[in-house]
Parts: C-alpha cells; sequence; structure tokens
C-alpha cells in the first residue's frame, strides 16, 4: 500500500510499501510541541512524521490548538507515526486511490 500525504507546501510525500495502516479522521487537539512528540514516544514508534501547516517548534505553546489526525502504519518491519493537518490518501501499489484521509 502507498500513502500519500499533501506536505504544508502544496507537495505530496509518498510512503511506498505500507502495510498494516491504520488512522482515524476525528482530529486530535494539541496545545504544545510537547503533546505532539508525546505520540510517537507513546505508539513507540521508529519514525515520526510532522506534515503541520502551522509553524511549530520546541517549548512553543499554541495560542489556539493544533489540530491533525494520525496514520500510523509498518514499512520493513518498523513503525511510522505521519501526524499533519492536511489530507491524506491510501492508495494499492498502482497508486489507485483507496481511502481519503481528512480531518472533520
Amino acid at each position: 500500500m502507498i500513502v500519500k500525504v499533501q506536505g504544508e507546501t502544496g507537495n505530496w510525500i509518498l510512503f511506498d510499501n505500507a502495510e498494516k495502516v491504520e488512522f482515524s479522521t476525528t482530529p486530535r487537539k494539541f496545545h504544545s510541541i510537547e503533546e505532539i512528540d508525546a505520540v510517537g514516544v507513546d505508539e513507540e514508534a521508529s519514525h515520526v512524521h510532522y506534515i503541520l501547516t502551522e509553524p511549530c517548534h520546541e517549548g512553543m505553546d499554541f495560542e489556539n490548538p493544533v489540530e491533525a489526525a494520525i496514520i500510523s502504519f509498518t514499512q520493513n518491519h518498523k513503525k511510522h507515526i505521519i501526524i499533519f493537518n492536511t489530507v491524506a490518501y491510501l492508495c494499492n501499489d498502482q497508486g489507485k486511490t483507496i481511502e481519503r484521509v481528512i480531518i472533520k
């Protein structure tokens, strides 16, 4: 499976050979970058990918909570977490869309 996520600038980021894909369209609200970072630790992920349109940096408290969705998957036996607030598509190995993932 291919996980395709729109980047902060409109480009597309592709994660090929994704297995055991899990996601929710219900957004999580984050009040600080530390809360966002904790997701990868809690999930024991090997790789955490942040695709957020709002500028975020360590020690920053958000005036308004950042809403983001999470997709998790394994790739080459390593767990990946994508935290994003753009749009994502789950595609089969030929690139055909199976599911559109947006936060609601």
